[in-house]
């Protein structure tokens, strides 16, 4: 068993370090592996739950275990009799040399050396601040149980299929704001679309970055239930109702499924200070919904 601490993200995300906590991975992930490590508070939310459960029950993280941290093997512990010798022998020898200058200083010590100056702190104007750390797990967990033709968020609104009646559990989402999740799900064939809100404090930040950082939550909420990778990520500036913003398009394939998930997530500035909005569409390859989707997709707007 490996020991805690940040290591490669196992869902094959570039540059992204994922916390195992000594036992099961966490969904905390960093792209800077000096980052400290988080707090028992911040590891201590439920579990996530397998994709197509409408029931909101807790799932450990199944991403394997991290590989062995490389370094140089542990050195034996020196005596420390060495030390206390030599440091007596340094005191013998202070002793010997302040006789001698007492003597011949006619009696008179010589001045006590002064203190040496104590080293300068620097401002705090002058302290670098760290990358804010990307939260997969910290969205404020408000989530829209009824169905609605509509749903609205973070200062963006959809118009919904009116199909769309299954409510996905919102342990696959739990980096977002005020979202809904809702779309069909029947053997297998599954669809859906999330609205919702990213804070800044979790380390959404750009519209330019905050597809992939979406993605990377994904492959770790979805691989609670089976290893999932996002592969072919492409990013483009858009603009859609009003907003300007990023669309980033990805497939989501699983060892344990003939066809990957085809998911698109659009993230805009809605105007909302410290948050974006961001609007996810999945639809398995094949389904015959997915010119709803794409329909209901193009409706985003301000509101």
């Amino acid at each position: 068993m490996q020991p805690p601490g940040w290591y490669p993200d196992p869902s094959g995300q570039p540059q992204s370090f994922r916390f195992w906590d000594g036992q099961v991975w966490t969904p905390v992930t960093t792209r800077d592996p000096n980052t400290p490590w988080p707090t028992p508070a911040e590891l201590g939310r439920p579990g996530l739950q397998p994709l197509g459960q409408g029931a909101d029950r807790p799932a450990g993280p199944s991403l394997g275990v991290p590989p062995a941290p490389t370094g140089p093997a542990p050195q034996p512990p020196r005596s420390t009799t060495p030390l206390v010798i030599g440091g007596a022998v340094f005191v013998l020898i202070a002793v010997i040399i302040g006789i001698a200058l007492w003597r011949t200083g006619g009696g008179q010590p010589s001045p006590a050396p002064s203190a040496p100056a104590a080293p300068s702190v620097p401002s705090a104007a002058g302290t670098p601040s760290g990358p804010v750390r990307l939260r997969c797990d910290n969205g404020n967990g408000n989530a829209t149980n009824l169905q609605a033709p509509s749903y609205s968020s973070t200062g963006a609104r959809y118009d919904a299929p009116s199909n769309f009646a299954f409510r996905y559990s919102k342990s696959y989402w739990e980096w977002a704001d005020d979202f809904s999740a809702f779309g069909v799900y029947s053997g297998g064939q599954e669809a859906g679309i999330v609205l919702g809100g990213l804070s800044a404090g979790n380390g959404f930040t750009d519209t330019a970055t905050a597809g992939e950082q979406v993605l990377s939550c994904m492959e770790g909420t979805l691989s609670s239930d089976k290893p999932t990778k996002a592969e072919g990520a492409r990013t483009e500036p858009i603009e859609i109702g009003g907003m300007q913003g990023h669309r980033t398009t990805a497939r989501m394939s699983s060892p344990s499924e003939a066809r990957p998930l085809l998911v698109t997530i659009t993230v805009v500035d809605s105007g909302q200070p410290g948050k974006l909005a961001q609007l996810i569409t999945f639809v398995r390859e094949g389904n015959p919904v997915a010119a709803q989707v794409e329909q209901a997709a193009s409706t985003l707007r301000r509101g």
